[in-house]
């Protein structure tokens, strides 16, 4: 921490240890003691997503993601890492206290750290974590084992999707469905990847099959089920 009011009361730098970490001040005239005042070295805090935080892109999408933190106090740069282990690896040096990770997956853990770069050395920070928000998908033409992993793996209805998701849980629809979908009472979101891009959003289609109601919620259902549609 660099204070420099002591020059402004008239003290002034007379000698320094040799890592720069303090300095020793006496008074012009000489008639005062010598001070020592160190200059800290303070790591990276205040990590946004907060440490531990769960559900990231449940209401926003994941294709834009943001890391920030605030610095330690007179850091000069910020070295970045990240990744989906605790070993997390190194993204190179970063001058603002923002880094963007472009697009992130749903159902994943990521492990993230802020080294705070000084002229005199380095701090090493706190290792943070988050979540993503756990999404089922569902895709009419996915050849996979059909679990709603991935979209490989995507269910082929979009009533399927629904059944097996969580309470909460946000389930993705691509391509045209000719079905009629039954919330049945449960809590899901249901949407195409990217609600706010009309790419995404133009290529899910329920068109229903004649039969019953395209969309049909049991009116047990709270406020968090939704189906976005923009």
């Amino acid at each position: 921490q660099n204070i420099y009011t002591f020059q402004n009361a008239n003290w002034d730098i007379v000698d320094g240890i040799t890592d720069g970490t303090s300095n020793k001040w006496k008074m012009l005239d000489n008639d005062y003691p010598e001070l020592s005042w160190a200059h800290y070295r303070t790591a990276a805090t205040a990590p946004n997503p907060s440490n531990g935080a769960t559900d990231i892109g449940l209401n926003t999408d994941l294709s834009r993601t943001y890391l920030s933190w605030t610095s330690g106090i007179d850091a000069i740069s910020h070295d970045v890492y990240f990744g989906t282990s605790s070993s997390v690896v190194y993204q190179g040096p970063q001058s603002e206290t923002t880094y963007d990770l472009g697009i992130l997956e749903y159902n994943k853990d990521y492990y993230w750290r802020i080294d705070e770069v000084y002229a005199n050395g380095t701090v090493a920070g706190d290792l943070w974590s988050f979540a993503t928000a756990e999404a089922a998908y569902a895709d009419p033409s996915a050849s996979g084992n059909a679990d709603g992993s991935s979209w490989l793996h995507a269910y082929n209805t979009v009533q399927a999707a629904i059944d097996a998701a969580v309470e909460g849980q946000l389930v993705f629809i691509r391509g045209t469905f000719t079905e009629n979908v039954d919330f049945g009472g449960k809590n899901v979101i249901l949407s195409s990847q990217y609600p706010d891009d009309w790419s995404y959003v133009a290529a899910a289609v329920i068109q229903g099959d004649g039969t019953a109601p395209v969309i049909t919620f049991s009116r047990s259902e709270e406020h968090t089920s939704e189906l976005q549609s923009h």
